[in-house]
């Protein structure tokens, strides 16, 4: 195939690839495919290796319907987001209040979900975020540039490149941002904010009005020193007092708990006035998601 440079198209920035999707790339030049025998991808949930002694078992087929292959809600069917409210209370709002439907947005893949809420900030908005994170985030963030404020809250080596809790409180009230987007556990360093640091964190949140979204696509792989779960829950769920005034996000799928990277189901849970924003700029961003998931 024809190579081109950019002075064919100046119209075009410069994109590279995201993260682990270069080192993939890469591979694939090489002869990588999934299932191939020399070859181990150990990234972005895999490697697969089927069923797992003691594990739920697997879906291996879906029976469809003609129905099925029509245009389904922008936000998800009702079935989906009942089975996502569903788990989300079993899991994180025992004897809380409970997250609804209508506080679930379902979307085909956790990146997707992400630029569905990048996409309903108004010009101007104040956004922070911390460095080093996800790597997507960047790209999230390259085309806010021209239209919002961007803050840098920078993880220090010597703290681990976790961001204490005194240390974030007094950088919300010092830099007042109106939205704050960042991955716990954190991919790549692996850091978590969790129990009564988690529930500083929100405090700060409400107290300054910032939009807290917490990408929580690891959360269920926290576990202590010894190798036992963590006893304090990581996501930010538990510590929402009001489901439907607090300013927060999670987000999470089917990618790691569930180990289904490839369905590209991914979700967020927040304010049900914030999931109708969310939902109405799908309907610009993606147009929604399959049916059949």
């Amino acid at each position: 195939m024809a190579e081109y440079s950019n002075d064919d198209f100046p119209m075009v920035r410069y994109v590279p690839y995201m993260g682990v999707i270069w080192t993939v790339a890469e591979a694939a030049k090489l002869g990588f495919v999934n299932g191939h025998p020399d070859w181990c991808n150990v990234g972005q949930g895999q490697p697969e290796v089927g069923e797992l002694p003691g594990a739920p078992s697997r879906i291996l087929n879906v029976q469809m319907q003609p129905q099925d292959a029509a245009y389904g809600p922008i936000g998800g069917s009702l079935e989906v987001r009942e089975a996502i409210a569903d788990w989300v209370n079993r899991t994180y709002r025992r004897g809380m209040s409970q997250i609804t439907p209508d506080n679930v947005s379902f979307a085909a893949g956790g990146r997707l979900a992400l630029t569905r809420i990048y996409n309903v900030f108004r010009e101007g908005t104040r956004i922070a975020y911390k460095n080093p994170d996800y790597t997507a985030y960047e790209d999230y963030l390259w085309p806010l540039r021209r239209c919002c404020e961007l803050i840098e809250l920078r993880a220090k080596e010597e703290s681990g490149f976790s961001v204490p809790d005194d240390e974030f409180v007094s950088f919300m009230h010092q830099t007042r941002p109106e939205a704050f987007i960042f991955s716990n556990p954190c991919n790549p360093t692996g850091q978590v904010i969790q129990g009564e640091s988690m529930e500083r964190y929100l405090d700060a949140a409400r107290k300054e009005r910032c939009l807290m979204g917490a990408d929580e696509f690891y959360a269920t792989f926290a576990y202590n020193p010894d190798g036992t779960p963590a006893k304090s829950a990581v996501s930010i769920l538990p510590y929402v007092k009001d489901i439907d005034r607090d300013p927060y996000l999670s987000f999470d799928g089917l990618t790691k708990g569930f180990r289904y990277p490839g369905w590209r189901a991914g979700w967020a849970v927040g304010p049900k006035y914030l999931i109708e924003m969310i939902n109405r700029a799908a309907s610009a961003v993606d147009g929604g998601p399959s049916t059949t998931v």
